[in-house]
């Protein structure tokens, strides 16, 4: 069997917002965590952090990712109320959004998307 490129294992993403199990596994062996969209981001980013302190982790080494539907409309109508959406995950913590486009077998929706939402997130800090 092939070795692992990363060591000592490949990172371990664990998805949920679980707070008695999900966030203590996170704490205790993840290296990212996905956790739900919703206003409880920040509780729950404030637990996962008192739950690294516990376990002797460094809470800025696990990366905050959140699932995602990238939905701009098929003519780009909801660009902007798509862009607010992210924002708000960054303004939450979420550092990373993993998900697909809606209508992704239309080629408009990716060039809206390569034209009028990556170079403006690409700016963010």
């Amino acid at each position: 069997m092939p070795q692992s490129l990363s060591r000592p294992h490949p990172p371990i993403l664990i998805a949920g917002s679980g707070e008695r199990r999900t966030l203590p596994l996170v704490a205790r062996y993840g290296d990212a965590c996905n956790i739900r969209p919703s206003p409880e981001i920040p509780r729950q980013l404030d637990l996962l952090r008192r739950l690294c302190d516990e376990q002797g982790r460094d809470y800025d080494a696990i990366e905050k990712t959140a699932p995602f539907g990238f939905d701009v409309g098929p003519d780009g109508s909801k660009t902007q109320e798509l862009l607010g959406q992210l924002r708000w995950l960054s303004e939450m913590g979420i550092q990373t959004v993993l998900g697909w486009v809606v209508d992704v077998d239309q080629i408009i929706p990716l060039e809206i998307m390569g034209r009028d939402v990556i170079p403006v997130v690409a700016e963010w800090d």
